[in-house]
């Protein structure tokens, strides 16, 4: 069965609603959902949240920007230089080494 990581929090809050413990939830859950479900550490940690009264279901925005790569630009700098490393790719697109090995 898929399901989105809201519908997964949802479940959790209905739980702690009710006065679940999230342990009880972490080991009862995958037999509804299979190994998709969260571990119990994450059912532990958005029981926490709940406890702190933030009903939020979506995840919180992140600092920071994601890494946008140019497609156009990395074709045209391994067109020229067929011999390049990812630090010194990173360095000309101005982003870091790992955004490139993962692109």
């Amino acid at each position: 069965m898929k399901c989105n990581k809201e519908n997964f929090r949802l479940t959790l809050l209905y739980y702690f609603r009710k006065g679940k413990s999230a342990v009880q939830r972490a080991k009862k859950l995958p037999d509804v959902y299979g190994n998709e479900f969260l571990k119990e550490r994450q059912c532990r940690n958005w029981f926490e949240i709940f406890r702190s009264e933030d009903f939020s279901l979506k995840d919180d925005l992140r600092s920071g920007r994601p890494v946008e790569l140019n497609d156009v630009a990395i074709k045209t700098i391994t067109e020229a230089v067929r011999h390049i490393t990812a630090r010194d790719f990173a360095d000309k697109l101005n982003v870091s080494h790992i955004a490139i090995e993962r692109h």
